[in-house]
């Protein structure tokens, strides 16, 4: 049998090589691809074989997308396995997928016998070729992100292998961070019910794909599902749930023109003038006053970009998001809002042991405020999350009393 082994990029990890004689070398290297794939070829017997494609996707472990099966044994050693919930999908390049678990058997080193098993999103199709590959693997990532989302946990696509007209295909990826499997998926950590995942998946997956362009969104859902998934410290974790938000306002600014307030040729026009008008007023019009006039001259192009407040406030009002029970994102007469909160932090703030604690609240809140806000992003109701208000006011202790741990940041 025929096979080719390809790889895009390879590191070497060691060479080594023995001289046997005149011009007679034999050197050995060690290296690691970054992806690797292996096709054997097989010999067609008979046209069924070109009729169909038929293959899998390796997936890590996912609470929402695992089939949920009954495992009966037989006192003759039989086994039977009856499926009872099974998520089906289809791709928006039109490849139908069915989620299953592979049942692997193997011996450990007393010789025992091992079963477990591997997620998997099974595929068939007709007709000779398809590059699967090219045509899958974007679709199959943000399918896998918004599960991830859903499910608090992140699954990724490992590899997959297939069977076609050219023969049998494995890929194996390894360009990506792979989800410590130590941890397993719970239904108890998701943000979307089991009960209401397929509806979910079918209407947030239509969505994301209708928006254009979608990287600040696909980078906001990203940051979200590392914040769940990777032991952050308290700073990292705070930072990257603020830019998941800065992400979704930054999007929603271009879409409607709300980056500048002039365009850049009157914005100049401007900027000179009220340049001409600093230099000559009272206070900065002499030359000890110069390093002051700079310092005011480099804040002025801040002038011409609409204010966080603002964006964030449209933001809102377009998407009907509730975020009254929660943190304030924006300064208020209250207390201290997540925003100052992020300055401080970056800034190198100092924090007591007290404020250390209200500061871990407000992360939570923060985190809250963003899934919320994608989720209305993806069009889905908020109320049919577990991020709405009567089940944190059941669930969460740190939802409540929010304004105390404010005052607490705020002194």
């Amino acid at each position: 049998m025929e096979a080719k082994i390809l790889s895009d990029k390879v590191y070497f990890k060691h060479k080594s090589s023995n001289h046997w004689g005149n011009e007679i070398v034999e050197s050995v290297f060690i290296a690691e691809p970054i992806d690797l794939k292996v096709i054997q070829f097989l010999r067609h017997d008979s046209q069924d074989s070109l009729k169909k494609t038929v293959g899998s996707f390796w997936l890590t472990p996912s609470a929402l997308l695992s089939p949920a099966k009954t495992i009966e044994p037989s006192y003759n050693g039989n086994v039977k396995v009856e499926t009872i919930r099974q998520i089906k999908f289809t791709l928006a390049n039109a490849l139908p997928l069915v989620f299953d678990k592979h049942f692997r058997y193997l011996k450990n080193e007393n010789g025992d016998d091992i079963t477990f098993t591997e997620l998997v999103a099974e595929f068939e199709i007709g007709g000779e070729k398809q590059d699967i590959e090219a045509d899958t693997i974007g679709c199959l990532d943000d399918f896998l992100m918004l599960v991830s989302f859903a499910a608090k946990h992140r699954c990724v696509c490992l590899g997959w292998n297939f069977i076609n007209f050219e023969g049998h295909t494995k890929y194996f990826r390894r360009n990506l961070s792979i989800p410590d499997i130590r941890k397993k998926p719970s239904l108890l950590d998701v943000i979307i019910d089991i009960q209401d995942f397929e509806e979910f998946i079918k209407q947030t997956y239509t969505k994301f794909i209708e928006i254009e362009p979608k990287d600040l969104i696909r980078q906001a859902i990203q940051c979200i599902i590392s914040v769940n998934q990777e032991n952050k410290t308290f700073e990292n974790a705070f930072f990257t749930l603020y830019s998941a938000l800065e992400s979704l306002t930054l999007h929603f600014r271009r879409i409607n023109q709300l980056e500048e307030i002039l365009p850049p040729e009157q914005w100049t026009n401007l900027e000179n003038e009220l340049k001409k008008w600093i230099k000559n007023h009272q206070l900065l019009n002499n030359d000890k006053n110069k390093d002051k006039r700079a310092f005011i001259y480099e804040k002025l192009p801040e002038l011409n970009r609409i204010s966080f407040l603002t964006v964030f406030t449209q933001f809102c009002n377009y998407y009907s998001v509730d975020l009254s029970d929660l943190w304030p994102v924006i300064k208020n007469s209250k207390g201290i809002s997540l925003s100052e909160i992020r300055n401080k932090l970056i800034h190198g703030e100092t924090f007591n042991s007290l404020q250390l604690e209200a500061l871990t609240i407000a992360k939570e809140h923060l985190q809250w405020i963003v899934e919320r806000l994608i989720l209305a992003v993806l069009g889905w109701p908020i109320s049919r999350s577990y991020i709405n208000q009567d089940y944190l006011s059941h669930y969460m202790a740190c939802y409540k009393d929010w304004e105390k741990y404010q005052k607490t940041l705020s002194v």
